[in-house]
């Protein structure tokens, strides 16, 4: 059996495409976001389609913000959960 590092090494563990958020709340809102988008995008190409040319734009720029936020957040929960360990594995627990 290959070691975790293994697998991420080899790129058989990929957190970042592995995410998947399970909360029912999340979904309901990602869910109602992207009715409101496509309504309000709809509206706009009504009235002007560059101007839902340029909603379309900011929002792309937006989503390019996704992945680095969650590398960050990656991140900094890994670091929390190796000082977490090596807190663990440093402090003498006597409960003698």
């Amino acid at each position: 059996m290959e070691t975790i590092l293994q697998q991420l090494f080899d790129g058989k563990i990929n957190p970042s495409e592995q995410y998947r958020p399970e909360l029912q709340q999340y979904k309901d809102l990602v869910r109602k976001q992207n009715e409101e988008y496509q309504q309000f995008s709809e509206q706009l190409n009504k009235l002007d389609p560059h101007l839902e040319k340029q909603f379309q734009a900011i929002l792309d720029r937006q989503l390019e913000e996704i992945p680095l936020e969650m590398a960050q957040l990656f991140i900094n929960g890994f670091k929390l959960g190796a000082r977490i360990t090596a807190e663990s594995l440093v402090i003498d627990n006597n409960f003698d």
